[in-house]
């Protein structure tokens, strides 16, 4: 059987964020996160989960698979420079540059 060429959900079953990284998306702001995520993430972490539901977790969890499952494909098709720039606190770092052989 050939590989396939894009990642699945399923690849990702056994991928969870444990409780304390959890609880600190619950509160990031996008110059202040202990979870070293891009801005753009910490967004749509705040924008899409209802954290007062019972299962923000969950919610929590399935939306950290799908944008590992679309990083992958994006890392596929476009290599270091289509993961774009990554936020250290307030200081930007373009990805490409960082892992570009010396």
């Amino acid at each position: 059987m050939p590989p396939r060429s894009s990642p699945e959900f399923s690849d990702l079953d056994s991928f969870t964020l444990d409780e304390q990284d959890i609880q600190e998306l619950k509160k990031c702001k996008p110059t202040h996160c202990d979870v070293q995520l891009p801005s753009e993430a910490i967004d749509a972490f705040q924008q899409s989960v209802n954290w007062s539901s019972p299962d923000s977790a969950d919610q929590v969890n399935r939306l950290a698979k799908k944008m590992t499952i679309e990083a992958i494909t994006r890392y596929k098709q476009g290599g270091n420079a289509a993961l774009g720039t990554y936020r250290e606190k307030a200081h930007p770092s373009v990805v490409a540059d960082t892992f570009r052989p010396c």
